[in-house]
């Protein structure tokens, strides 16, 4: 059985990474496309990572050795559920601040925690 705190190790640095990218591409997305609100930047960047994200996590952070399609469906609907309380956060957040990039950044290290946690004890929990 793989252990939760090496694998918390691991989310870290991953999930700075992930999430920077992530930030990065609405960075982009927000100041090249400009659209009527911040959260379809955030939408857009959120479906883009997620094949990425998935990868990522499986090989590096929770090495796992499942089967990956179901681990995908899983994956697929956390992350979903992220991005929607990420969405209704970064909403929230934007009525308060009126810095879309803030805004996001914060919703961000909200959401990611309980990712992290979800994705360790369902997603990717091991069956031995």
């Amino acid at each position: 059985m793989r252990s939760k705190f090496e694998s918390s190790k691991r989310y870290v640095p991953t999930s700075l990474f992930v999430n920077f990218f992530g930030y990065v591409t609405f960075c982009l997305i927000q100041f090249f496309l400009s659209p009527p609100a911040p959260v379809i930047s955030f939408l857009i960047s959120a479906l883009l990572m997620l094949p990425i994200s998935f990868l990522i996590n499986r090989k590096w952070v929770f090495r796992s050795r499942e089967v990956a399609r179901l681990q995908f469906i899983k994956f697929s609907g956390t992350y979903s559920g992220a991005i929607a309380s990420g969405a209704l956060i970064l909403t929230v957040l934007n009525a308060v601040l009126p810095n879309p990039y803030l805004a996001q950044l914060t919703s961000t290290l909200l959401v990611g925690g309980t990712t992290f946690i979800i994705h360790s004890f369902w997603t990717f929990e091991s069956r031995n």
